[in-house]
């Protein structure tokens, strides 16, 4: 039978790799403009799951259950910490708690009516305009 503390330490470690998966996933989503309780219960064990194991390793590292040097443990934790990272600024920027300068914004699809006219000298004009709901002038 195996130790409580390598259970607990082998589901911290999965805790992470799950954490990591679930971040690839959440961007996956956030870029496909997928809104709604999925999102955000992915966005949710993303951040759980990069959040567990960071705060394992630096607890362990803490007490001396690693012998990580300083060096190792930034290492160690680089994956993870920028996993939250992204989770964090990604889900935050979703929400509308904030706004990043190079973030992705939904690209509606926008139909317009162009006119284009003669005018009495023989040059040309366009007119740009929106297309109304139910406006078939373009078709």
């Amino acid at each position: 039978m195996q130790r409580p503390t390598r259970v607990f330490d082998f589901a911290c470690e999965a805790a992470g790799v799950f954490g990591l998966m679930a971040t690839f996933m959440f961007c996956l989503l956030a870029f496909a403009g997928v809104s709604g309780l999925l999102f955000w219960v992915v966005a949710a064990a993303a951040a759980l799951g990069s959040l567990v194991y960071v705060v394992y390793q630096l607890v362990s590292w803490a007490t001396g259950a690693q012998t990580y040097s300083g060096r190792q443990l930034v290492l160690a934790l680089l994956v993870p910490v920028m996993a939250l990272a992204v989770t964090v600024v990604v889900g935050g920027e979703r929400a509308g708690l904030f706004f990043m300068p190079f973030g992705h914004r939904d690209v509606k699809a926008q139909r317009e009516i162009i006119s284009v006219d003669k005018n009495a000298d023989g040059t040309v004009s366009t007119q740009t305009r929106p297309a109304e709901p139910g406006d078939t002038s373009g078709n």
